[in-house]
């Protein structure tokens, strides 16, 4: 997903939320989302879902991307927080199958 320059202000601190657009296009990084959606999933029929999670960053290259996958259980899933450093922290994504 490549960061606007309004975005990257705003990732870079120097942008208030409250100017932040009502919607984000976040087509470049649907693929991982829905891979983690769907190992979430994997063993529905048996009753198991566990919840998966990866961190938003900024590379060095200016794009955004979902990176440092971790599983969780039913209920629960910690991020891993530590990103690279040439990485900028954007946020979280975590699934919620339940």
């Amino acid at each position: 997903m490549k960061l606007t320059t309004f975005l990257r202000r705003f990732v870079d601190g120097r942008c208030p939320s409250a100017k932040l657009p009502a919607t984000l296009e976040l087509t470049g990084i649907r693929r991982t989302m829905k891979q983690l959606w769907n190992a979430s999933i994997r063993n529905i029929a048996t009753g198991v879902v566990l919840e998966h999670a990866a961190m938003l960053v900024r590379g060095l290259e200016g794009k955004a991307r979902l990176t440092y996958p971790v599983a969780g259980t039913a209920d629960d899933v910690e991020p891993n927080y530590d990103v690279a450093q040439e990485e900028t922290f954007i946020g979280t994504f975590h699934t919620h199958p339940q």
